[in-house]
């Protein structure tokens, strides 16, 4: 698996410059983005400026949020079914669920039940956003 981490470029932009050339991109059932008649697997997230693209054989999701304060109780109740309050804390949660739905091709209000069953890596960039990614098989 491969990460690729850019500002100011499109998903185009970039999934051009990453394999030379793409001759377009289709979505899902549930909007995930993929390259016809490929054995490429990609998935995309963008925040703040940022665009992430996870690019592999095998089914990817990623999820990059700018961490800015703001209430996240009623969030975190409801999809989470605990307050957190930590700013920190939210956005891994956050971006964990959402790089596993995504890898799993739902969307944040459907999804298969066990799409938050991958395995999933979490960082920190620049103390300033939280990047998830998700797959099935192992993470290096």
């Amino acid at each position: 698996m491969k990460i690729f981490i850019r500002t100011a470029v499109t998903t185009e932009q970039l999934l051009k410059e990453v394999l030379g050339g793409v001759d377009g991109i289709a979505k899902g059932e549930h909007g995930k983005p993929f390259i016809p008649d490929s054995n490429i697997c990609f998935n995309v997230s963008h925040s703040a400026g940022v665009l992430v693209l996870g690019l592999d054989t095998q089914p990817v999701g990623v999820d990059i949020e700018f961490m800015r304060q703001r209430n996240f109780a009623d969030i975190s109740k409801h999809y989470f079914g605990r307050e957190i309050t930590a700013i920190s804390e939210f956005y891994i949660a956050w971006t964990r669920h959402e790089a596993c739905v995504k890898l799993a091709g739902g969307s944040i209000f459907n999804y298969p039940a066990d799409a938050l069953n991958a395995n999933c890596c979490t960082y920190k960039l620049n103390n300033k956003y939280i990047l998830s990614i998700a797959n099935y098989g192992g993470l290096g």
